[in-house]
């Protein structure tokens, strides 16, 4: 028998719909709607677990279950059941809203003005490194691995600096340290939600980790960089020269793109100040307005309407794997919930290290890193970290845990060759996945983690978080 196939515009119609309830059920106080949203999200699994294929399908099957066993089990009420299915709503539905403000940022005229910033000025390796992991990581707050697309194709032409090392490894740790941060990634959203924490009162603490890390990144690879100034030759020196003078930098479309993606964060924490909104509900709001206001104000109806189809039509559908693995997983956590795991895993962890908090800090973060390398997505682990441990029962601040477990998601994505991002500059560069991923990260992942346990030591030390 043939594998069934699912119409392309069905699982697109599917997946949206996962969104659209998620906004009716923030604005509709119905008792029974939160019924009508579980039931919903069970099917779309169900048939989208027909679709998908390969290691994500066996996994989410597995979690599935596993927690079904569970709450049969434990006789679970009806209420339960819909409340794990819905755990990881808010993030299915983020994560597939959010790319539609990429379309502000995707115009040509910027693309050619961050090509000019290339040729004109980045020829010194470690200018290079340096400026293109900072501008994969502004691009990435929006267009998630879409910049790592843009930023490879801008990067990769570079006469003096063609390491597939340097270009991979900026672009990778750029990406990862945005998911730390940003509120338009599903990672926070999943942090701040369980624990019930304000993304302002976590965001200063995350942005220092996201400082240190920049820094440990250049440090770490400056012989690298070294290298490749001494073995450039005085010919590759003269053609960059030359292309340099031929080009003209676009300084006015570079400062309007930034200023366009802070113009972004800024209106989602204008928003959250003024309005009782939860922060992941104005992302998504923001994700639909945004671009619509913006191109209209433009005069671009006509891009407005083909981005929004392609949108439709390409970009939601490749979210199905996604969108099965994020709600099995929070199914799963949310049946584990109902277990003693937490209780037995804080008893376990405060039993053996007892008031040694680095020693729990590191214990979390070494395990979410390990599982990550073997091909275990971080949300899983991070799912059922927030779902069912308390961060006082480890004598821990919820600020604390949750810089802990999001500088953790951070540090496992460049290093796990499981991640989206590695397969996909694996397959841009023709390197390994290994080598993209485990090989020239593990390094900087390694001296990284130890900075982040230092770091929320100090910042514990003083009472500052």
């Amino acid at each position: 028998m043939g594998h069934i196939r699912i119409p392309t515009q069905l699982q697109s119609f599917l997946i949206l719909g996962i969104t659209f309830l998620y906004l009716i059920g923030q604005f509709t106080m119905i008792p029974i709607m939160e019924h009508i949203i579980g039931i919903y999200l069970l099917t779309v699994v169900l048939i989208l677990l027909i679709e998908i294929d390969g290691f994500i399908k066996y996994m989410s099957l597995t979690m599935l279950g596993v927690a079904t066993f569970i709450l049969l089990v434990k006789k679970s009420s009806f209420t339960i059941w819909i409340e794990s299915v819905t755990i990881n709503h808010t993030l299915v539905a983020l994560f597939v809203s959010v790319p539609l403000l990429g379309i502000t940022v995707k115009s040509e005229q910027y693309i050619e003005a961050l090509k000019g910033l290339y040729i004109h000025y980045l020829y010194r390796p470690t200018i290079f490194a340096a400026v293109t992991q900072l501008l994969t990581h502004g691009m990435a707050i929006v267009l998630n691995m879409g910049a790592v697309s843009i930023f490879y194709y801008l990067s990769s032409d570079n006469p003096i600096v063609s390491s597939p090392r340097i270009i991979t490894t900026a672009l990778i740790r750029g990406f990862a340290n945005a998911i730390m941060w940003s509120p338009f990634f599903a990672a926070m959203a999943l942090v701040t939600n369980q624990l019930q924490l304000e993304w302002v009162s976590a965001l200063p603490f995350l942005l220092g980790f996201v400082a240190i890390s920049f820094t440990v990144s250049i440090i770490i690879d400056w012989r690298e960089h070294k290298k490749i100034e001494a073995n450039t030759s005085l010919s590759e020196i003269a053609v960059t020269k030359e292309e340099e003078e031929r080009t003209v930098v676009q300084w006015t479309k570079i400062i309007e793109l930034f200023l366009l993606l802070i113009a972004m964060v800024v209106f989602v924490f204008i928003f959250d100040s003024i309005t009782g909104l939860r922060m992941p509900t104005i992302v998504i709001i923001s994700a639909f307005l945004f671009p619509t206001v913006w191109l209209l104000i433009n005069k671009k109806r006509n891009v407005l309407f083909t981005e929004g189809k392609h949108y439709i039509k390409t970009t939601v559908p490749l979210f199905q794997k996604e969108t099965v693995l994020f709600l099995t997983t929070g199914f799963f956590s949310g049946a584990v919930s109902q277990t003693s795991f937490g209780y037995v895993l804080a008893t376990f962890l405060v039993t053996f290290f007892q008031d040694f908090t680095i020693g729990i800090s590191l214990f979390i973060a070494i395990s979410i890193i390990v599982f990550s390398l073997i091909g275990f997505h971080p949300i899983m682990l991070i799912t059922l970290y927030v779902t069912s441990v308390e961060p006082s029962a480890l004598g821990m601040s919820v600020q604390y845990y949750a810089v802990l477990l999001l500088g953790a998601w951070g540090l496992a994505t460049p290093v796990s060759p499981m991640t989206a991002v590695s397969h996909l500059l694996g397959s841009l560069s023709r390197q390994k996945v290994t080598d993209v991923s485990f090989r020239w990260n593990i390094t900087y992942c390694i001296c990284a983690l130890v900075l982040l346990i230092l770091y929320l030591t100090v910042l514990s030390h003083f009472q500052l978080i």
